[in-house]
């Protein structure tokens, strides 16, 4: 039994925006299984909005009730974007509440753990990229000072000659550099 999806109507879809702002009222501090039953029961309640049934009689809803469960537990979608939704609807349908809320919670933490690794990356090499020339400069102009040093009189006569025989670093800088030479 798969009833044809109707269009949303105003008035449904201002139902469900109601259902869906009291479940994001709630505190977030229930046990896993409580979080599980109440997403179950809004994917629920959401439903009989969508097929007009949530006035009905609790035999009409029953009927929709299977119909969502035998649907969530046997979806497999061959799209990777969807992959951890489909398990946690698999086992949240499956009455696997806690299995279900705590396998959500580790794809969101990897999901996380996994895109700030990668924009580390791709900041140390972004970083790497921009300063390679500046690295290159400041790299000759300390090996021209390792091999010219008993031409200055001072560490910081050295920076202010580097600068200038090896322009593009700041004067302070090279004088950072030097301290520890």
């Amino acid at each position: 039994m798969k009833p044809t999806l109707p269009l949303l109507s105003w008035t449904m879809q201002d139902k469900m925006d109601r259902k869906i702002e009291a479940f994001r009222a709630k505190d977030g501090h229930e046990t896993y299984t409580q979080q599980a039953k109440d997403v179950k029961r809004l994917i629920r309640d959401l439903v009989y909005i969508i097929y007009g049934v949530d006035n009905a009689s609790a035999a009409v809803k029953s009927k929709y009730s299977r119909m969502i469960k035998d649907t969530a537990r046997e979806w497999d979608t061959d799209d990777p974007a969807l992959s951890h939704i489909q398990k946690y609807l698999n086992r949240l349908m499956s009455g696997k509440l806690e299995s279900a809320s705590l396998y959500i919670e580790k794809a969101v933490n990897l999901k996380d753990a996994n895109t700030t690794a990668i924009r580390s990356a791709h900041g140390r090499s972004n970083a790497l990229k921009r300063h390679s020339p500046r690295s290159a400069i400041k790299q000759s102009a300390l090996e021209y000072y390792d091999s010219h040093r008993q031409d200055f009189s001072s560490k910081k006569d050295a920076a202010r000659a580097l600068e200038k025989r090896f322009p593009g670093i700041a004067f302070a800088t090279y004088q950072r550099a030097l301290q520890g030479r």
